[in-house]
C-alpha cells in the first residue's frame, strides 16, 4: 500500500494521491474512522496537497520498510505505555495492538470497536496520564 502510493506521489504529484485517497476513502479508512469524519478522506488530500512530492514519497517507501521490532527489545521498555487502536485499520491491526499488550511490561491497550469507544480515547489518555502523575 506505501509503494503504490509512493508511486502515485512520483507520476502524478500530491493532487493525484489526494484525489485518490478522497475517491477511495470508504476502501481506505476504517468504517469507524469514517463514521467519526465522513470527510476524512477528502480533509486527508487537501492536507497532502501542501506536502512536498519527493519528500512524501520518501516518507511513504520508509515506511513501507519499517519493520516490528525483535521482541526483546519491546519487552525491554520499562515504561507505562498506552496502546490506542480501533477496529478495521489495515496499516495497524488488532493483531499488532494484541503482541504489543503481550510484550510490553506496562502496557494498556484499548480497542475501540464503536464511534462512542472511539470518542473516549480522550478521557483514556487523562486518565493514563493522571494515574502517572504527570
Amino acid at each position: 500500500m506505501y509503494e503504490q502510493m509512493a508511486t502515485l506521489v512520483d507520476s502524478r504529484g500530491t493532487a493525484g494521491l489526494a484525489a485518490m485517497m478522497a475517491q477511495q476513502a470508504p476502501a481506505m479508512i476504517p468504517p469507524l474512522l469514517l463514521e467519526a469524519a465522513p470527510n476524512i478522506g477528502t480533509q486527508m488530500g487537501e492536507q497532502l496537497v501542501g506536502y512536498d512530492a519527493h519528500t512524501l514519497a520518501l516518507v511513504l517507501r520508509g515506511a513501507k520498510l519499517t519493520d516490528f521490532p525483535a521482541h526483546d527489545q519491546i519487552r525491554g521498555i520499562q515504561v507505562p505505555v498506552l496502546i490506542l487502536a480501533w477496529v478495521g485499520d489495515r496499516g495497524h491491526p488488532i493483531s499488532t495492538t494484541t503482541e504489543l499488550e503481550s510484550l510490553l511490561p506496562h502496557a494498556e491497550a484499548h480497542v475501540a470497536q464503536r464511534l462512542a469507544e472511539l470518542r473516549s480515547w480522550p478521557q483514556l489518555m487523562r486518565d493514563f496520564l493522571t494515574r502517572l502523575k504527570c
